[in-house]
């Protein structure tokens, strides 16, 4: 087997002649490669990518190779897929890459606004709610093969299903709060709380993953951290303490991106067309393309969809909404006039 495990894309059904037909990019090393586009992951085919591609490396743990790509289109794929992110878990090969996770990260990365909703939604599932039947992996191959095992055997593999179902929704939900934190910052405290003060003993897993979402959520979050670097469970005082005490990824106060220039040459007469940001850490922010007079519309749109991506890479991808507005003359929005 190769060594990061079978999901790799030499067994994928979009690899074609070492090219990833999906993502349209050469793939170098086919069995040590990986993403969550896999049918180990993905049976129903997705066909727009869902997270990175990844490697393994020399201890064999996965480690991004590729960032995903990012479109209106995926975007709005992974939107889709979040909605539909059941609260018991569907049957899935166990991997770091398991499909659901790769949805929520993958939004959180790109500090998407729609997914909001949808990732309160999952960080409020009851974590530890039974599968009936049993359809977990190792569930599933109780039932093929059971009948050829030992006892001992058996109640091993009867043991492990059971661990699934009890922790497979709590690392979802764990992934959805530390996701729900980069987007909002503090304003996901009130998500994240009840998890990292969680009394159920079976949920250690779950609140230490939550108090590791806090390091997005600014100084606000520090009163937290501090009772959970005196929780009585090792595993979640320990993670408030590297939260609190490591300068790479204790609570900060998110910055500004520099502004955006977009002015043309100067002397150039131009129209303007209006971006408008609405983004809930920043308020709203105003942008302007500017073309010369007389270009058409669809040239200015190319132009808007350019500085689309100026946006989301300045902004970490932060999910905004675009209003345009054309004028010859003075800007409605902020008085600018065409050739200032």
């Amino acid at each position: 087997m190769p060594n990061g495990g079978t999901d790799n894309c030499g067994t994928c059904w979009f690899h074609d002649a070492a090219r990833c037909t999906l993502r349209d990019e050469p793939i170098e090393h086919s069995y040590y490669t990986y993403c969550a586009n896999h049918p180990h992951h993905n049976p129903g085919k997705v066909s727009q990518p869902v997270g990175p591609v990844y490697t393994v490396d020399s201890r064999d743990r996965r480690v991004v190779l590729r960032a995903s790509p990012d479109s209106e289109a995926i975007r709005k794929s992974l939107l889709w897929l979040l909605d539909r992110i059941p609260e018991i878990a569907s049957p899935e090969y166990p991997s770091p890459t398991m499909f659901d996770d790769q949805v929520i990260e993958q939004l959180g990365k790109w500090r998407e606004i729609k997914a909001v909703a949808g990732l309160r939604r999952i960080v409020g599932f009851a974590p530890v709610r039974e599968r009936v039947p049993d359809e977990s992996f190792w569930g599933r191959l109780l039932a093929e093969t059971g009948n050829l095992m030992d006892t001992d055997v058996r109640c091993l593999l009867v043991q492990r299903s059971q661990e699934e179902r009890a922790v497979d929704r709590q690392r979802t939900m764990g992934r959805a709060a530390e996701a729900l934190a980069r987007i909002l910052g503090e304003g996901a405290i009130p998500d994240i709380e009840p998890l990292v003060l969680a009394a159920d003993e079976r949920l250690t897993g779950l609140r230490a993953l939550a108090v590791w979402a806090l390091r997005w959520c600014g100084s606000s979050a520090r009163p937290i951290l501090e009772r959970a670097a005196a929780d009585p469970v090792e595993h979640v005082a320990g993670a408030a303490q590297r939260v609190l005490e490591d300068p790479a990824s204790s609570p900060r106060e998110r910055e500004q991106p520099p502004p955006i220039d977009c002015s043309p040459p100067p002397g150039t007469a131009v129209q303007r067309a209006a971006l408008t940001v609405q983004d809930s850490r920043l308020g709203e922010s105003v942008f302007h393309v500017h073309v010369p007079l007389g270009v058409g519309l669809p040239d200015l749109q190319a132009r808007l969809e350019r500085l689309k991506a100026i946006v989301h890479s300045r902004y970490s991808a932060s999910a905004f909404e675009i209003e345009c507005v054309l004028y010859a003359e003075t800007c409605p929005r902020c008085g600018g006039t065409a050739d200032s």
